[in-house]
């Protein structure tokens, strides 16, 4: 899982590649969250995954997390 800084920083990379605008700061804060969450909810799956199958680098990886 991430840290604070790349988690923010790849969450505005998200924003600029697909597109995304918010109409205030709190509605970013609150998607910033959700986006936080997914990924790291994500990441957990993968490593449990990959310490049940004795995996040492995952196959998958998340292109696109979408929120309307």
């Amino acid at each position: 899982m991430k840290d604070e800084v790349a988690m923010k920083a790849w969450f505005e990379e998200w924003i600029t590649e697909y597109g995304k605008r918010y109409k205030n700061k709190e509605e970013k804060a609150r998607r910033y969250e959700l986006f936080k969450a997914f990924a790291n909810m994500v990441g957990k799956a993968i490593a449990e995954v990959m310490a049940a199958e004795n995996v040492q680098s995952p196959s998958v990886q998340v292109h696109q997390l979408v929120w309307p």
